[in-house]
């Protein structure tokens, strides 16, 4: 699948091979390892997200735009829960051993993640559900126009800085730099728990699909156990928005490292 934006594209060609270094290969068992093997694991998922959402812009025909808003209002969602847990959960949990400078440098990119999600409620004339992939129409709500230059002026104002960002944070989680700042092992076990207890009651399924819908080959992330990764998410929570999974990626060319 091609990318329909030289700029775009290269940003996320320079990105790429950063993040899928330190995810290639089942998880660490070493939790200080851990922490950037899954860190990576969740930027090269949001990387490939974009890269797709972005890729397929100029190819949605009017009978589609709604179904396309739906499957980039998902992809917005993942970003930003993702960056909720580590505002609430992750880094603050990290400290006081542990201390970044996260809530900066979201702050360059946060406006533009939060318009693009608003205007595709908005395409949608929805509003949000009791978890992220669940939406509830807003009786009454005139939609607006599905605008293709609207969301890639967000989208293009947003990835560099979100990229940047996303280099960064695995920096700072280098497992020596962890070691060095001397967290506990067991606050590390503590953070892991509830991030997952996180993921399991504030995401619907669809998500789950849309997830390892752009999880690219040799990446073990998100570590599923082997049911719900063969069976639950292709056979039985693929059905309820399967108008979806048309635009998911047909295929990833090979990452040079």
């Amino acid at each position: 699948m091609g990318y329909s934006n030289v700029d775009f594209a290269s940003r996320c060609d320079k990105s790429r091979p950063k993040f899928a270094k330190y995810c290639v290969g089942p998880a660490p068992t070493d939790l200080f390892e851990m922490q950037r093997w899954s860190m990576a694991g969740a930027h090269l998922m949001i990387l490939e997200v974009l890269a797709n959402i972005y890729s397929q812009l100029d190819t949605i025909p009017p009978e589609e735009e709604q179904n396309f808003a739906l499957f980039c209002l998902f992809g917005m969602q993942v970003i930003e829960h993702h960056h909720h847990m580590e505002e609430t959960v992750i880094f603050p949990m990290m400290q006081p051993e542990f201390t970044t400078n996260v809530l900066e440098e979201h702050a360059a990119f946060s406006n533009a993640m939060h318009e693009l999600d608003a205007y595709l409620k908005a395409v949608l004339a929805v509003k949000q559900g009791a978890k992220n992939g669940q939406v509830i129409p807003i009786a009454g709500q005139a939609k607006v126009p599905f605008s293709v230059p609207k969301i890639k002026q967000i989208l293009d104002t947003m990835i560099d800085p979100l990229l940047t960002h996303l280099e960064h944070e695995l920096e700072w989680l280098a497992p020596e730099n962890i070691r060095a700042s001397g967290l506990p092992r067991e606050r590390l076990e503590e953070i892991d728990a509830k991030v997952e207890g996180h993921i399991k009651n504030e995401m619907d399924p669809s998500i789950l699909v849309f997830g390892v819908g752009h999880t690219r080959p040799g990446s073990h992330f998100p570590p599923l156990p082997w049911v719900l990764l063969k069976i639950l998410v292709p056979w039985v929570f693929w059905w309820k928005d399967r108008k979806l999974w048309k635009f998911l990626p047909k295929s990833f060319v090979p990452i040079e490292l």
